[in-house]
């Protein structure tokens, strides 16, 4: 089992935390106020608690003029393209995926998921959307496109069911330097199965995603 402090050592770790944090700088750009929900501190992830159990807390608690939001962030280093459902997918844990869901309706707060996508270009395949951009749903609309995998090639992988979104549904900003804020943009992770025609990665053209 890993623990708190070793999994703060992980790269992955470092590029879930610089996301958060350069989405967290986009959003005060904007002009919203921020709570800080992912640095409570619980002994593991931040927790929704009550008599009768807990419910992992989306990243943050945003608001302006008397309207506010939960908001979970997640980082990509890419988009993955699903040959069998033909569709562009993102994808989180399916125990997240209902804390969230519990977590809004007991608080009475809106949730909406993020995907920061760092945009490391697939050489086969035309990716939809823009190198370093952004993918916004709330969970209602994210649910359109979702599908739920508890397949053993998925609990191979992932060591856990998964759910994976079309991204079709999903609000895509680039964050261009006009839009996204200043300072270094998060270091993505080198995908830990490369493939044959990501060995010289270069921004994809157009990766334009129409949404339905």
């Amino acid at each position: 089992m890993v623990g708190v402090l070793d999994l703060k050592q992980t790269e992955e770790w470092r590029f879930g935390r610089e996301v958060e944090e350069y989405v967290i700088a986009w959003r005060k750009h904007q002009g919203l106020w921020i709570i800080r929900t992912h640095a409570i501190s619980t002994g593991g992830a931040p927790m929704l608690e009550g008599y009768d159990g807990k419910d992992i807390l989306p990243d943050i608690l945003s608001g302006r003029d008397g309207v506010a939001g939960l908001l979970e962030i997640k980082g990509k280093s890419r988009i993955t393209w699903n040959t069998k459902y033909q569709r562009y997918e993102h994808g989180i844990p399916l125990k997240n995926w209902l804390s969230y869901i519990r977590v809004s309706e007991k608080l009475g707060i809106e949730c909406a998921l993020g995907f920061y996508d760092a945009g490391i270009e697939d050489r086969q395949r035309s990716l939809p959307g823009y190198p370093h951009c952004y993918y916004e749903a709330s969970l209602e609309i994210a649910a359109k496109g979702m599908r739920e995998a508890r397949d053993p090639g998925t609990l191979r992988s992932f060591k856990e069911p998964m759910v994976f979104f079309d991204m079709r549904h999903f609000k895509l900003t680039p964050l261009s330097d006009a839009t996204g804020p200043k300072g270094a943009k998060p270091t993505p992770l080198t995908p830990k199965t490369v493939r044959p025609w990501e060995t010289k990665l270069a921004p994809p053209q157009e990766r334009q995603l129409p949404l339905i």
